[in-house]
């Protein structure tokens, strides 16, 4: 039997450069190992996009974020209630597995499909997938204040945790956040899983490397620099602005060092 997956977040629009990128590279390897996979992400209206005999991408109509970063949109509770688009696209795609990306409005449909399948006797396993921690987000767009940490914490562990059956982080430290959170009786395992990335160490062609160095110059950076690379969004929470003092540092210990940050998002004026 073929495992099917639905993946459903917030976080996936046309300028999300980073993280589009890390889920078109899922969709990617699910078609090549043939699992049924289906990424469910907001947009402007009700949409499926057929990238291969395994895998889709579903578009729900969703409003624009009426905070902090207008470019997103949010699949709201109103549309996965009953008769909800993400109620249809369940009922059509039957998965196995349920993953959901976001901590704020699409992780409460996991409630609502727990709730059934408690219910029902069956259903799909359901996972909370974090990307990021509750806590750095509370100090980046609402309060820098110790309360901020601790409002974060009593809503994960009364809350966030126990709409799931398990929970996957991308590293140890946002981990860390949902083990300190963890309470009765919402005890649940959460694993560690990096994302992917396959670093191409082999001699690049004469052309290319000719073409690399080319673009490097008209950038204007000293061919014996070593580059550091930022690709993603130019937001509060990512703590770009960090980057300039690490470059200085690098450049104060005798390093010829390069920054180059590359991305759209709220904080690009000011970071310029």
């Amino acid at each position: 039997m073929t495992l099917t997956t639905l993946h459903l977040t917030n976080a996936f629009h046309a300028d999300s450069g980073g993280i589009r990128t890390m889920y078109l590279a899922l969709l990617q390897q699910a078609e090549q190992e043939q699992r049924r996979c289906t990424l469910v992400v907001p947009g402007e209206c009700d949409d499926v996009q057929r990238l291969g005999r395994f895998t889709a991408i579903q578009h729900v109509r969703a409003p624009r974020s009426p905070a902090f970063d207008r470019r997103y949109r949010l699949i709201l509770p109103h549309r996965f209630f009953t008769g909800g688009a993400l109620q249809r696209i369940v009922a059509a795609e039957r998965p196995q597995v349920i993953e959901v990306c976001d901590k704020y409005s699409l992780c409460y449909f996991a409630g609502v499909l727990r709730r059934r399948r408690s219910r029902a006797g069956f259903g799909p396993t359901l996972i909370g997938h974090s990307c990021e921690r509750l806590d750095d987000n509370m100090r980046a767009f609402i309060t820098g204040h110790p309360v901020g940490a601790r409002v974060a914490r009593r809503y994960l562990g009364q809350a966030y945790i126990g709409l799931f059956d398990a929970h996957i982080a991308n590293s140890q430290y946002t981990a860390d956040e949902l083990h300190r959170a963890m309470q009765a009786p919402h005890i649940r395992p959460v694993y560690v899983s990096p994302p992917g990335v396959h670093a191409m160490r082999a001699a690049l062609p004469g052309a290319r490397m000719t073409a690399r160095r080319q673009m490097v110059n008209r950038l204007g950076i000293p061919s014996a620099a070593h580059v550091l690379l930022y690709a993603g969004r130019l937001s509060a929470e990512k703590a770009v602005d960090l980057l300039p003092r690490v470059a200085a540092r690098l450049a104060g210990q005798r390093w010829p060092v390069h920054l180059l940050i590359a991305g759209d998002g709220p904080e690009r004026t000011r970071l310029e």
